[in-house]
């Protein structure tokens, strides 16, 4: 690996004190599917930082991501946080500054094969994508030493890496309350608004008798699980149907 060494003059809060929250989603033929849900987290994560995301704000971004994603069918990443960080932790930027990130969004799923892992620091509210705990994400990565991950925490259910879970059971889809440590996805939230299921506290021991599993993600929706700790899931389970077509619906 090589070193690329900058000197700066100036560094965006973002890097500093890692005071920035982040969007990432599906922009398709000019429209970004639930913008709205979007916008809302987003202005929850950077209202805890003290910073306003106003309409005309929203608006302009949103200008800005459409034009780009009339360019095709793309994965895309906003991210919001304060300017420049002038000396001292507590002085506040006196702009936001707005990064966006286009990526090709690749058509293979390979097959999703978990593990759970116990997650190995404490759990706090999750309102937004803070770009903070993605970062202490990537440090548990490396501690528990795998990636294809459904985090735990005192026997409860958390959700995925970048995804909330779903199991089904006894003829209900069920998915983790959003505790203080669980992501009020925004696919998630389709889908419980949708009525194809329940969040609840879920047991991880759930995990060895579900008759069906899938991830979700506002960029890939509905992701059907090959297999838990080693155990064979049915993905093509005729209760996957119901999710698939309510986030099909909710998106179109």
């Amino acid at each position: 690996m090589s070193l690329t060494i900058q000197l700066s003059e100036s560094m965006p809060r973002a890097m500093a004190y890692g005071e920035a929250c982040f969007e990432s989603f599906l922009a398709k033929d000019g429209r970004i599917p639930l913008w709205t849900r979007h916008v809302r987290r987003l202005r929850a994560g950077l209202e805890a930082f003290g910073y306003e995301l106003d309409p005309d704000m929203a608006d302009e971004l949103h200008d800005h991501c459409s034009a780009l994603a009339r360019k095709g069918t793309f994965r895309m990443r906003l991210l919001l946080g304060g300017g420049e960080a002038c000396w001292g932790m507590f002085s506040q930027a006196s702009r936001l500054i707005a990064h966006v990130q286009r990526m090709r969004l690749s058509k293979d799923r390979p097959p999703l094969h978990l593990e759970c892992a116990s997650y190995p620091f404490g759990l706090r509210p999750k309102p937004a994508k803070f770009v903070a705990d993605y970062a202490e994400m990537l440090r548990a990565v490396r501690l528990v030493g795998k990636r294809e991950i459904i985090w735990q925490a005192q026997g409860q259910l958390l959700g995925g890496l970048t995804a909330n879970c779903w199991l089904y059971r006894r003829g209900t889809w069920w998915t983790p309350a959003c505790t203080s440590g669980v992501l009020p996805g925004v696919a998630r939230a389709c889908l419980l608004a949708a009525g194809v299921g329940k969040e609840a506290c879920c047991p991880s021991a759930w995990l060895r008798d579900c008759e069906a599993m899938a991830l979700s993600n506002a960029v890939r929706g509905v992701m059907p699980v090959s297999s838990i700790d080693g155990r064979a899931l049915p993905v093509d389970h005729a209760a996957m149907d119901g999710l698939i077509a309510a986030w099909m619906e909710a998106i179109a």
